[in-house]
């Protein structure tokens, strides 16, 4: 496992936090590894992997975690990744995360 920290009020643009929205917007990033964790404690973020992420993953995750917003979004929430949107379909807890299921829209 691979363990990715970060401080919320440094390394987050907005200084706010949805854990289950940065699942989200990490799970539709393009990074090629779902994440095992998330874990906040106090202002320390920790992001859990599997494993080492490729320098491009890293990248991808350091700017998904620095424009993270910290609104919390519902299952009914729309994004858009390379011009195409997707909404939320299904979303179940599991060990130590979620899984999603994406439903791209017309």
């Amino acid at each position: 496992m691979s363990v990715y920290k970060y401080s919320v009020s440094g390394d987050i643009a907005s200084g706010k936090l949805d854990v289950y929205t940065l699942q989200i917007q990490i799970e539709s990033s393009g990074i090629t590894v779902t994440p095992k964790h998330i874990r906040r404690k106090g202002d320390d973020l920790s992001i859990v992997f599997p494993g080492d992420l490729s320098a491009g993953d890293k990248t991808l995750l350091d700017s998904v975690v620095s424009s993270h917003s910290g609104t919390p979004q519902t299952r009914s929430s729309v994004i858009e990744v390379n011009g195409v949107k997707y909404r939320a379909a299904d979303v179940k807890p599991g060990a130590g995360g979620f899984t999603i299921t994406w439903e791209a829209l017309p």
